[in-house]
């Protein structure tokens, strides 16, 4: 078995608040054949944990999960503005 953990500092609580509630519904349908991921949010902070029975599943995911993540923080900034 093969774990990632990590954390994402984002702008402010709000903007974190916010991503958070808009990546969970796609990271809760993400297939669990080969790998798991579990987010959590703290604060301005989301912690992201990823097990997975590979490596290649384990880059898959975290690259599906970071680029959600990424994604949603774009467009929230940009709909809220600097917050």
């Amino acid at each position: 078995m093969h774990a990632l953990r990590c954390e994402a500092e984002l702008k402010s609580e709000r903007v974190a608040r916010v991503v958070y509630e808009s990546v969970l519904p796609d990271v809760e349908l993400m297939p669990a054949r080969r790998s798991r991921v579990d987010i959590d949010r703290r604060g301005n902070n989301i912690q992201i944990e990823i097990r997975a029975e590979d490596v290649s599943a384990l880059r898959a995911s975290a690259s599906g999960v970071f680029r959600l993540l990424a994604l949603s923080e774009r467009v929230i900034t940009t709909v809220l503005g600097d917050v």
